[in-house]
């Protein structure tokens, strides 16, 4: 994906699908995010990457939401770790 075209979509849906890429190969590898946020990333920038993550995830669901029908209980994984690593600044 090239992630500088801006033919490609808003930089929210270019970074949602950049993640949702990123989470299969991460997936297939046995890997979560947090294994690859546990490799030797400071605790406030892994925080931040975490609530980025977390809104492109919610980004993502929203997009899903308007193009296709959602199976909820597929998707149950997906909220409860959006609820679980949640932006906790707005808080």
């Amino acid at each position: 994906m090239d992630m500088g075209n801006p033919q490609a979509g808003s930089p929210e849906e270019s970074f949602a699908a950049w993640l949702a890429e990123l989470e299969v190969a991460l997936r297939q590898a046995g890997r979560t995010v947090d294994h690859l946020l546990a490799g030797g990333v400071d605790s406030d920038t892994c925080h931040r990457l975490r609530a980025d993550i977390a809104r492109a995830r919610c980004h993502a669901g929203a997009l899903q939401l308007h193009c296709a029908p959602v199976d909820r209980k597929a998707n149950e994984p997906f909220w409860s770790e959006l609820l679980r690593t949640g932006d906790r600044r707005r808080r």
